[in-house]
């Protein structure tokens, strides 16, 4: 079962203020001479007035409220807030805010955190690339389940997109049709509890061929994942193996964000934001089918993928910062 945050409330002063804060936006600097994408996505932690489960907030463009901007609750005191024009070189933009319940179409939250999984969830909105949180009962057709040679192991949609395999088997859940750039972007997965034991639970996996990514074996493969324990692997298209481990890390919080990101010449897994291991390769793949979820040789485990995701990189890998005004 997935435990919601408290629930909401549904009702809420939106304007004006009930309580006089004493500031009104958030002001996000990008301190690089270059400008960040457009259509980027600009990480808040939120004071403890501001969470969403104290005064939860709507997003604005412009101090006067008419122009929302996509926002999107990771937790109840982090939100992603789409920039749709980014933030030009060594200039800072303003998100102003106003308190309101979230409505799922310009505000929303993690499938988990209401209490009707993906209820008002908006996540599609804020990141348009890719976004998918396995509501429902059913794959969407971009999602292909397979063995990546290996017996298939079982798998089943309800509210998330859980695997289990006996030894020998694999389950792996990749783009069917779609391919994607690595660079420029970061491939993050949102996994359930995973225990130590588990011989290997991999996200964010590509095949390539040939420069171009292909379904298939671990071959020409990058694989992020616990594997005993949490490492990055990198098979670059000549063949040359790479490989950089972590520390010894258990993913037994009931979310967990694990993710790739291509940097330059640096290909970098991590988890909860964290690098964890990386690998320089001058050769990054453009072309390439997106891996969601791998779970190989796991023995008992059944981890649930909740919500899997590509978002924008920051400028020069530099995170844009953020202080309330």
């Amino acid at each position: 079962m997935v435990l919601a945050w408290p629930p909401v409330p549904e009702t809420l002063v939106s304007s004006p203020f009930p309580v006089n804060f004493g500031y009104s936006y958030f002001q996000v600097t990008n301190t690089q001479s270059v400008a960040t994408p457009t259509n980027f996505q600009q990480y808040i932690q939120l004071p403890p007035q501001l969470t969403l489960n104290t005064f939860p907030l709507k997003f604005y463009a412009d101090p006067a409220l008419t122009q929302p901007l996509y926002a999107w609750y990771e937790t109840p005191t982090t939100v992603w807030v789409l920039l749709p024009n980014g933030i030009p070189a060594n200039s800072s933009v303003n998100i102003y805010f106003n308190v309101g319940a979230p409505d799922g179409v310009y505000t929303g939250m993690a499938p988990y955190l209401s209490s009707t999984y993906g209820a008002l969830d908006n996540g599609f909105s804020v990141f348009p690339t890719l976004y998918d949180n396995f509501a429902g009962t059913t794959l969407k057709s971009i999602w292909k389940p397979t063995g990546i040679g290996q017996p298939i192991g079982s798998y089943s949609v309800n509210n998330g997109f859980t695997s289990t395999c006996t030894t020998g088997q694999a389950v792996a859940l990749d783009t069917a049709t779609q391919t994607y750039s690595l660079a420029g972007v970061y491939f993050e997965s949102c996994i359930g509890p995973v225990t130590a034991s588990a011989a290997s639970n991999n996200i964010d996996a590509f095949q390539v061929v040939n420069g171009v990514a292909t379904h298939g074996s671990n071959t020409d493969s990058l694989l992020f994942g616990l594997v005993g324990q949490v490492q990055l692997y990198y098979t670059d298209s000549a063949g040359n193996n790479l490989a950089d481990g972590g520390a010894s890390i258990t993913l037994s919080n009931q979310h967990n964000i694990l993710g790739v990101s291509a940097n330059g010449s640096t290909v970098a897994g991590y988890v909860g934001y964290q690098t964890i291991a990386s690998v320089s390769e001058t050769y990054v793949p453009s072309n390439i089918y997106f891996n969601a979820f791998l779970n190989y040789l796991s023995g008992s485990t059944s981890p649930t993928l909740y919500w899997t995701r590509i978002r924008a990189y920051p400028p020069n890998g530099v995170s844009p910062s953020v202080t309330l005004v």
